[in-house]
């Protein structure tokens, strides 16, 4: 459903569900990363009228809010 770039690295696409609509990417060396992006792969498409958040969490710290998506 979701993929993940963090600036010179591959892809990642191995998201881990940790609830019916909560999914989450562990980036290792995250003291190191400058920029990522989180994109939509479009295999399974949102539902009319639903929308996505993307949060930021670093180590010790509180959610960042980061963007959102409204179909």
């Amino acid at each position: 459903m979701f993929g993940c770039i963090v600036a010179g690295r591959l892809v990642q696409t191995n998201l881990l569900q940790v609830d019916v609509n909560k999914f989450t990417f562990q980036l290792d060396d995250a003291e190191n990363i400058n920029h990522i992006v989180v994109f939509l792969l479009g295999t399974i498409p949102f539902q009319t009228g639903f929308a996505a958040t993307v949060h930021l969490l670093w180590p010790n710290k509180t959610w960042q809010l980061l963007g959102m998506h409204f179909d």
